[in-house]
């Protein structure tokens, strides 16, 4: 299963699933200069852990907010969390703070102790943050990691999980409009989920034969890198298969409509074999193809590919040995015919890391039917860094594609001659993407660990603004095994009110890939753009009558919210200014905590208890069931009877 191999050489640098950030817990709204707090779960399963690395927990927020203080729990022990500037920095040079949208900053707070453990570990933070003066919507990111040196630049999803952007709004009761609708594409989904003969690939593009990016009802010509031919019996088990290189698909029209695709690969011969193979001037016998991104001009097809070869070295004995162009055009079965196959030139190793052009295509000309179309065609690609993949950008007109002389490469200023000079534009993308223009914009869509992430730019070069992560694949959670990559947008395949998503799913184990056929394939996801979202709408109204909620979350440990409200002068017979008490008890009705003994206005109002705390001060609290009581009455009354104050008590449980 050399072509298995190959697959996993490419993707290797993401494969490490070390931590993950599993839930995240934080208000939708605060008021101004008030105190919230953020619950974070993240489990560490990079076992066994000999070393005891402390945890760092780094948080983007506005300017003007602050850090108040945060504590964890976990079974191997709970603790402090303070502020560190040392590992600030660090956060700041791998993700600096002025490229997230408005004026942010980054605090890290580093754990007081260290940990070694050899089963998975869920560690819960808790975090009170205090907002600022500002009002409207703001994105907070959350990134953990441990306190270890090349970690957090790393781009790794699983070395140093980031999320972002966590919404909330300003003041209290205005929401936050999402600016990204995502559903899943199940039509697109269960085209790609086959039985027989071609039966899951990766790698997927899609190239519009009638050169247009809009969605027009066009033929496409589909792209897969390795592929699984043979057939899968009812249990879902791969059987009589085999893996070749690349393979095609033809659909015939952008529609998911079954009887409008057929799969090709070479049928020469007694068993399934690639459609292209490497025979360029550099090709050595054992090289193989990996396909990237395409185009059609006039009548020809023009794909380029990644030429892999054999290095006969470790478990995984293949390397980058350069790039090339394919070209050819379709017979009447559609298959490809005239096929010429040249080594591009723009293609850079440099020890390790590598420079490739091809991965991803804008044709920007007036056939693309984008809007703002300067009759280039764009040419992208990734080039290696120490903080993960960065993007480059090429451009050449239709007429001279294949004349390399008449390339031009973006040196960060200005279009030049010298692919050299290539400057990176933009970086944390994966090694396959897509850039496409939508509605006056240059919508970037990749892969950032286990999610699909876009980012907007003002122009084909940017500048590109952070990624926002629309979606969380689900896949991941089939086992501790497989992933996903190589999140890419089909703007032709996709439809007047969505863009359509792909992206590829695998695992680490080649038997797992056999004995269940569903995880080796595409999968699909639309994504709908508000273009007024993330604004503030107007601020609700309080409710016209006292009111306590039920503390969250419930049940707890260590800590939970308890939000209650104060009606305005407005409604009725309500003092301006109430004596307000907040009092825990326990079961034979102790008082535990007093969390509000003061005069408050009217609004809606936040309270933490935290039961660890109160242990530490006090006595020790068990597991159990405990009750909040909330009285309110007017401060300048000197009638003090029950009837003018309101008394509501609710349950809650803590559970350590």
């Amino acid at each position: 299963m050399k072509a298995f191999k190959n697959l996993l050489l490419i993707i290797m640098p993401m494969l490490i699933s070390a931590c993950k950030i599993t839930n995240i817990t934080q208000p939708g709204s605060a008021d101004k200069n008030s105190e919230i707090v953020v619950n974070i779960t993240v489990t560490a399963s990079d076992v066994p852990e000999t070393n005891p690395h402390k945890g760092l927990i780094g948080i983007l927020l506005p300017a003007d907010w602050d850090v108040v203080g945060g504590n964890y729990s976990c079974s191997l022990g709970s603790g402090s969390l303070s502020i560190n500037n040392e590992w600030k920095d660090s956060l700041e040079a791998c993700y600096p703070s002025s490229g997230f949208e408005g004026s942010m900053k980054w605090i890290c707070l580093l754990s007081d102790n260290g940990y070694t453990y050899n089963t998975p570990v869920d560690v819960n933070i808790e975090l009170r943050l205090k907002t600022g003066n500002a009002e409207g919507c703001f994105k907070l990111g959350y990134l953990v990691s441990k306190a270890s040196s090349g970690l957090i630049c790393s781009g790794n999803d699983g070395w140093a999980p980031f999320s972002y952007p966590n919404n909330i709004s300003v003041p209290y009761g205005t929401t936050c409009e999402e600016k990204f609708k995502v559903e899943k594409a199940d039509e697109w989904d269960s085209l790609f989920n086959r039985k027989s003969g071609w039966t899951g690939a990766d790698g997927i593009y899609s190239i519009p034969i009638n050169s247009s990016e809009k969605p027009e009802g066009q033929d496409h010509l589909i792209l897969f890198s390795d592929t699984f031919i043979g057939n899968v019996d009812a249990s879902g088990k791969r059987i009589s298969t085999t893996i070749v290189n690349n393979t095609l698909a033809y659909l015939k029209s952008s529609e998911p409509v079954e009887d409008s695709i057929a799969f090709m690969w070479n049928k020469n011969g007694t068993s399934p074999k690639a459609v292209f193979v490497p025979e360029t001037s550099t090709s050595d016998a054992k090289d193989f193809y990996w396909l990237m991104d395409g185009i059609k001009i006039a009548d020809t097809i023009h794909v380029f590919a990644l030429r892999l070869k054999t290095t006969g070295t470790g478990a995984f004995d293949f390397g980058i040995n350069g790039t090339a162009v394919i070209s050819f055009t379709l017979s009447e079965e559609k298959y490809p015919v005239n096929v010429k196959q040249i080594d591009f030139p723009f293609f850079k190793i440099d020890g390790s890391k590598t420079t490739v052009l091809g991965q991803a295509i804008l044709p920007n000309t007036k056939e693309s039917g984008n809007k703002n179309y300067d009759g280039y065609i764009y040419v992208y690609g990734p080039r290696d860094g120490d903080s993960g993949k960065k993007l480059i950008a090429s451009r050449v007109l239709p007429e001279d594609f294949m004349n390399f002389d008449k390339w031009q490469f973006w040196n960060g200023n200005e279009w030049t001659n010298d692919f050299s000079s290539c400057a990176p534009i933009t970086d944390q993308i994966s090694q396959e993407f897509s850039i496409s223009e939508i509605n006056d914009k240059y919508l970037l869509v990749c892969q950032i660990g286990s999610s699909v992430a876009v980012r907007f730019g003002q122009s084909p070069v940017g500048p590109f603004d952070f990624y926002n992560e629309v979606y969380k694949c689900p896949e991941v959670n089939i086992s501790g095994n497989v992933f996903v990559y190589n999140a890419k947008a089909h703007p032709s395949l996709s439809d007047n009110n969505s863009l359509l998503i792909s992206y590829n799913v695998n695992t680490l184990s080649l038997s797992e890939n056999i004995n269940n056929a569903d995880i080796y394939r595409p999968r699909f996801i639309k994504l709908t753009i508000n273009e007024n979202g993330a604004d503030v709408k107007e601020e609700e109204e309080l409710p016209a009558a006292f009111k306590l909620f039920q503390n969250y979350p419930n049940p707890f440990n260590p800590s939970t919210t308890i939000e209650y409200v104060i009606p305005s002068v407005e409604t009725g017979y309500i003092p301006s200014l109430q004596q307000v008490t907040l009092k825990v008890y326990d079961i034979l009705g102790r008082e535990v905590a007093t969390l509000i003994n003061e005069e408050q206005t009217a609004g809606k109002y936040f309270v933490q208890f935290n039961a660890a705390q109160i242990s530490n001060l006090r006595r020790n609290l068990s597991s159990g069931v405990y009750f909040y009581t909330l009285r309110v009455g007017d401060s300048s009354s000197s009638d003090k009877s029950e009837s003018s104050e309101f008394k509501e008590t609710k349950k809650m449980v803590f559970v350590k």
